[in-house]
């Protein structure tokens, strides 16, 4: 486009003076400088993008992280199942382990699994049903947290 600004520049200059000739050059010339000001906004912008633009490090980590969180989500799938399955739920504290046994255990176990299905949508693109899901599930998960709680 800048041979194109330069030809017609160099056209109008051929011409004859006239306030028309005056307007159209500095036409031109607005127009040369906002391709200027254009350019240098895209570099600006391409400078920004390469300091905000993830490391090698945080790409790997990145690509990590969704397996990783699926892992978690099996293993709470899998203790939960057990759980409601065997209906004795075992966690470890401090220094000892409880157990709890019977429904008490089995709503502990359907909390568990609860949160594993959360933890799953985690990685989860967004969709305007993910969401409504999360919040659903996490108050199911709390409730049933509460139940097992009230089941002494």
């Amino acid at each position: 486009m800048s041979t194109h600004l330069h030809n017609a520049a160099e056209e109008l200059k051929a011409l004859p003076p006239s306030p028309l000739k005056d307007e159209a050059l500095g036409a031109l010339e607005d127009i040369r400088e906002s391709g200027k000001r254009r350019d240098e906004s895209i570099e600006r912008l391409e400078a920004t993008l390469a300091t905000l633009s993830p490391s090698p490090r945080e790409r790997r980590v990145f690509r990590i992280l969704p397996w990783l969180t699926g892992l978690l989500a099996i293993a709470a799938l899998a203790i939960g199942v057990d759980a409601i399955w065997t209906a004795e739920y075992c966690s470890r504290g401090r220094g000892s382990v409880s157990c709890a046994r019977g429904l008490k255990a089995q709503l502990q176990g359907a909390a568990t699994i609860a949160v594993g299905v959360l933890i799953a949508m985690v990685p989860m693109r967004r969709s305007i049903w993910k969401w409504p899901a999360a919040a659903f599930l996490g108050v199911l998960a709390y409730g049933l947290l509460i139940a097992s709680l009230l089941n002494s």
